[in-house]
């Protein structure tokens, strides 16, 4: 609640502009504003309790657009009685409004669900006169005693029959979405009367919405079909400003995940990724133009853009931000719209220069980032020449006067930073309005980027050689999937693949939660989506590459260790789980088979404590329950019924030797996931590390294949960071923890010695035949920098890698 106060200024300076931008013209120089009705709709609210003596609470329509905390209008409610609140606001039919409650008392509170979490926004679809009837959990983050029930049921397309996945569904501001076999369940609803909605993040079927009823303490059936929406093209023509950049690329910036929505609140409270949204066509004299498939009837709102929805945006001539609103036509249509201005006030632009360093890989981008209260999303830089980049910006300068910027390379500021500027919480240079000079430029060069520095390590040549094409030499990729990476993915897999890769392997995720009652769901914003994947997929088949989906839970803002250890594990508690881990792995194997996709991969360390007769990490008995070996082999089954390709199950090394789990018999392959202590030495030589990688393969992991006669997959997860090699003994966790924690930075990075340990564990394969391939696991696809991370991308390791993939491994 820190930034409150800020925002709050914010809310009372701004107004919305909900512009309908619209125009079907034979005269392309003017707009025609779109004709619909509207109709009256009450917002009706049950509040926790009363209200105090000068207490206020508002009705805030967002603007998602803009930001969801920067441009809000309010409307002040009216009381009905002690504990009912409500307002009339007359609404354009087809609107698909995204609101919440606000009240003020000392400061400004936004509501809260029943578990504790702020609510994002509510939706509400309006088509004819109506009442949407909500209920405040809570005004704080402590959860409610209010009595609660759920909702869950099954999505369905109205036409096919079929389920429909990665459906939005919405109850009083609480979010969920829908999983392959459409399945969705929504607890902690107060109970009460609501609103249920349901939409596709990209329109691609006509939202849903019907009242539900939620009792105390029950389960209210919910299933539904949802028609799909018929696409249409519509045809943006944009003239822009006299004073824009001549050539400066202009981006539509929408409500839709194509147009940049990722739907959750990433820097700055904004959920609009910039670099995702699509760039127009320059047609010169300021003219522009994009052609769209929209789903006819969905509500966009939209605006143009030299930067996001906040900085250089639109400008109505008022001085306010312009958010357009289109209620998609039926038919395809060709639109003009008209960019006022890029400013709300009269203040000359100013443009940044830049210089970036000679050794600034040749597909990188440079992007800039604002900070007037916290960092913003960053916003990509022009190219102006080589190593040169320019940007100019124009607004918004009311809150960027005084503010910081900073430069990183494409889009992972605090990762892939200026060094003058890096970490993700660093100051940055002061925008300085007073100061600017008449030139209105600001010139800077970036001496060195965080990661990029030069260094050589002489690679160790072998003697031996294997001759076998389908030995799977693989890249996979680090779990913290973000957003900002697709764009920027390109360069990933071409390295990838210039290193001698044959496969990527890409891990989706749903976060696991709730310690009393297990649930694994799927979070918009969080988990990658499905047309994430699937553009990751034709990334690495643009590539030469196969594809493998390993999906892990994701355990959030804790550890697994921390998860189970606060886990009453009895026994409904693990048959709960395996039914979430059963339905999440289905999910992925459904999509696997759908798409075509070559290898599917499950286990991994996090759920070690599910296996049959598991362990904590402590070494303590888990309490899985008699029937979970049955459990494992009908899930596998499930798994290869699902999926008709190449399935592996994963385990870590260090539990290689005490497993005989009847399941790996169904299995096509087991990996091997490495980053056990080859040493206690501080400085081993290659031929010690050799010596006890032997070891491990002969003494412990060679029983698996023995007892399964299935192919082994190496995994190496061994960071780039002092002491990787003895598992970090001397620091007081395992490197693995390390890297996640806070304090990774008091560790010095040390490329060599994740080389070396590439090295050793790379020629040790070699002669066993009955290891049939090598997954660098924690490769950053995004960007290159040599830190302390697992990645080998761009370091020594990656030369080793390269070395063995291309010349030894044939």
């Amino acid at each position: 609640m820190r930034h409150y106060k800020i925002f709050r200024s914010i809310f009372l300076l701004l107004a919305i502009s909900f512009i309908i931008g619209s125009c079907i013209s034979n005269n392309p120089t003017k707009e025609i504003a779109q004709e619909l009705p509207v109709s009256e709709t009450v917002f009706e609210v049950s509040l926790p309790e009363k209200l105090k003596n000068g207490e206020i609470v508002y009705l805030e329509i967002l603007d998602e657009v803009t930001g969801i905390a920067l441009n809000p209008t309010r409307y002040e409610m009216q009381s009905k009685d002690d504990l009912t609140l409500f307002v009339r606001i007359p609404i354009i039919n087809g609107s698909f409004v995204k609101y919440r409650y606000v009240k003020r008392s000392e400061i400004d509170v936004i509501e809260f669900c029943s578990d504790g979490t702020q609510v994002y926004y509510r939706s509400y679809m309006v088509n004819r006169p109506s009442v949407a009837k909500d209920i405040v959990s809570s005004w704080a983050n402590e959860g409610t005693a209010l009595p609660v029930g759920e909702i869950s049921g099954f999505i369905y397309d109205a036409k096919t029959n079929l389920p429909i996945p990665e459906i939005f569904i919405s109850v009083n501001g609480i979010t969920t979405s829908s999983a392959h076999d459409g399945f969705y369940q929504i607890q902690n609803i107060p109970a009460g009367e609501h609103n249920l909605v349901a939409y596709h993040p990209d329109g691609l079927y006509k939202p849903f919405q019907q009242g539900a009823v939620i009792a105390n303490n029950a389960l209210t059936p919910a299933s539904f079909g949802m028609e799909s929406a018929k696409m249409v093209k519509i045809t943006f023509n944009v003239e822009v400003p006299e004073n824009t950049v001549q050539g400066a690329p202009l981006r539509l910036i929408g409500n839709f995940y194509s147009l940049g929505n990722v739907y959750t609140e990433n820097n700055g409270r904004t959920s609009i990724i910039p670099s995702r949204s699509p760039l127009l066509d320059n047609m010169g004299n300021g003219k522009y133009s994009i052609a769209l498939n929209l789903p006819s009837g969905a509500d966009l709102r939209y605006k143009f853009s030299l930067g996001d929805g906040f900085v250089n945006a639109e400008y109505s001539t008022d001085g306010n931000f312009r958010t357009r609103q289109l209620i998609v036509p039926e038919k395809d249509r060709a639109i003009f719209n008209l960019v006022e201005s890029w400013s709300s006030k009269n203040i000359s632009p100013i443009t940044f220069k830049v210089t970036s360093p000679s050794n600034t890989p040749a597909g990188d981008y440079v992007s800039i980032q604002f900070n007037p209260f916290v960092w913003l999303s960053p916003v990509q830089m022009w190219k102006s020449g080589e190593n040169q980049w320019m940007y100019t910006l124009y607004s918004p300068f009311e809150f960027l006067d005084q503010s910081q910027f900073r430069f990183c390379r494409n889009d992972q500021c605090g990762y892939a930073d200026d060094a003058l500027t890096a970490g993700f919480d660093a100051n940055g240079y002061i925008l300085d309005l007073s100061s600017a000079d008449k030139t209105r430029r600001i010139e800077y060069k970036v001496e060195n980027w965080v990661g990029l520095n030069n260094i050589s390590y002489e690679i160790e040549k072998s003697s031996k050689s294997i001759n076998n094409n389908n030995f799977i030499k693989s890249m996979e990729f680090t779990n913290d999937y973000d957003s900002k990476w697709l764009p920027y993915l390109d360069w990933g897999f071409i390295d990838a693949a210039i290193s001698g890769a044959n496969n990527i392997v890409f891990s989706p995720s749903w976060v696991i939660g709730n310690d009393e009652h297990p649930t694994a769901e799927f979070i918009q914003g969080i988990n990658p989506y499905h047309q994430d994947i699937s553009k990751i997929y034709n990334y690495a088949q643009d590539a030469g590459l196969t594809f493998s989906l390993y999906p892990k839970l994701m355990f959030f803002d804790r550890t697994s260790d921390d998860y189970y250890s606060n886990a009453s594990l009895s026994y409904n508690w693990w048959l709960e789980w395996f039914s979430q881990y059963e339905r999440f792995i289905l999910n992925y194997a459904n999509f696997a088979q759908k798409n075509e996709i070559e290898v599917f991969i499950f286990g991994g360390e996090s759920i070690l404590p599910a296996l049959p007769h598991g362990k904590l990490s402590n070494g303590n008995p888990s309490n899985t329950p008699y029937n979970f070996p049955d459990k494992w082999n009908d899930l596998t089954e499930k798994v290869r019924g699902e999926f008709s390709g190449k399935i592996i199950f994963s385990i870590p090394s260090y539990i290689a030797e005490d497993i005989d789990y009847e399941f790996l018999t169904q299995v096509d392959a087991i990996m091997i996931e490495n980053a056990s202590a080859l040493t206690s030495s501080s400085l081993p030589s290659i031929d010690e590390l050799k010596y006890r990688f032997a070891q491990i393969l002969d003494q412990s992991i060679h029983k698996i294949y023995a007892r399964f006669q299935k192919p082994i997959i190496i995994g190496i997860k061994y960071p780039s960071m002092d002491g990787s090699a003895s598992d970090c003994i001397n620091y007081g966790a395992s490197c693995l923890d390390l890297t996640e924690s806070t304090s990774t930075g008091i560790i010095p990075i040390d490329l060599e010695e994740q080389a070396d340990i590439y090295t050793a564990i790379l020629d040790t394969i070699i002669d066993r035949s009955w290891i049939t391939g090598v997954i660098s696991q924690g490769y950053y696809p995004a960007v290159t920098v040599m830190d302390s991370s697992n990645s080998t991308r761009g370091k020594p390791a990656m030369d080793v890698l390269s070395y063995y993939f291309n010349e030894v491994i044939r």
